[in-house]
């Protein structure tokens, strides 16, 4: 029941921050520094480099499940507070806001080893052809692309409403406001 309750928090963060203009603003400066990256793959791979470089890897505190929005973990400008620092619920939250920010499908993955080992969860993207790309940023054992084998895994997607508890209907965002046109001093709409 605890597993299932990370793995909806996690989902609900994500769902929750990628739309949201912090979000996708600094998913976008992301990758206008990696030159805009074409390929579902190759913008993946922009924004797990990102996470490796800046968010460090450690446990909850003791007694404590915690999982941070990506906003405050990527320390982006106007989050409430900076906690650079996650483990591999918090990484995954990151890495699949930033990919979902970018417009790319992802999904959170829960890898099981067996009884005697401990659980981990990944993010994974899909490709143009339907593949899956997963994206572990907890380790240096893997690079984009790559995750341990494990013995079972389960899927789910930050939009599917029964996972986050969250609406399934689309959410419509406008960004800015546009200009009011009206009868200027000189008689003509500006």
């Amino acid at each position: 029941a605890g597993i299932q309750k990370s793995l909806q928090t996690i989902c609900a963060k994500v769902r929750e921050g990628a739309p949201t203009p912090l979000m996708r603003s600094f998913a976008g400066n992301i990758l206008r520094q990696a030159k805009f990256p074409r390929t579902n793959k190759e913008k993946a791979t922009a924004h797990f480099n990102k996470v490796k470089a800046t968010v460090g890897y450690t446990h909850d505190p003791p007694g404590t499940e915690l999982i941070q929005s990506a906003a405050v973990t990527l320390c982006v400008e106007g989050a409430p507070v900076c906690i650079p620092i996650e483990d591999c619920d918090g990484h995954v939250t990151c890495v699949a806001t930033l990919c979902a920010a970018s417009g790319l499908e992802v999904a959170i993955v829960r890898q099981f080893f067996g009884s005697e080992h401990q659980q981990h969860v990944i993010c994974e993207v899909k490709l143009e052809d339907g593949s899956w790309f997963p994206l572990d940023t907890t380790t240096n054992r893997f690079g984009p692309g790559e995750k341990a084998k494990a013995t079972e895994e389960t899927r789910m997607s930050p939009w599917d409403g029964q996972a986050t508890g969250l609406s399934d209907e689309a959410e419509f965002i406008g960004i800015g406001a546009l200009p009011v046109l009206g009868l200027g001093a000189d008689g003509r709409y500006h």
